[in-house]
């Protein structure tokens, strides 16, 4: 019979396959999203989405590197928003 140590480790190894198994979904995500970004032909647009969303950083940050004010970055990010090429199929690999 199992004993309580081998039932942990067997749910242990079971919710290390379902991390494994989610953490390769977003990385199949993050490759289209990093495909979609390289579809930008503006650099600009092309820097704020990738520094907001595949680098994770802050406005504060991104104000920085972007060398702009946040109201700046608001309109830039938004403008990119609008310009990046996406299609409904698109969003069904993203979601």
């Amino acid at each position: 019979l199992p004993t309580g140590l081998d039932v942990k480790v067997v749910k242990l190894l079971s919710v290390s396959e379902d991390i494994n198994k989610e953490l390769e979904v977003l990385a199949d995500k993050m490759e289209y999203i990093k495909a979609s970004l390289d579809r930008l032909t503006n650099l600009k647009y092309k820097s704020v989405l990738e520094l907001k969303y595949i680098d994770g950083m802050t406005q504060i940050q991104m104000c920085s590197v972007m060398n702009c004010s946040r109201a700046k970055l608001f309109k830039l990010n938004k403008k990119a928003l609008v310009a990046l090429p996406l299609e409904e199929t698109d969003l069904e690999h993203i979601l």
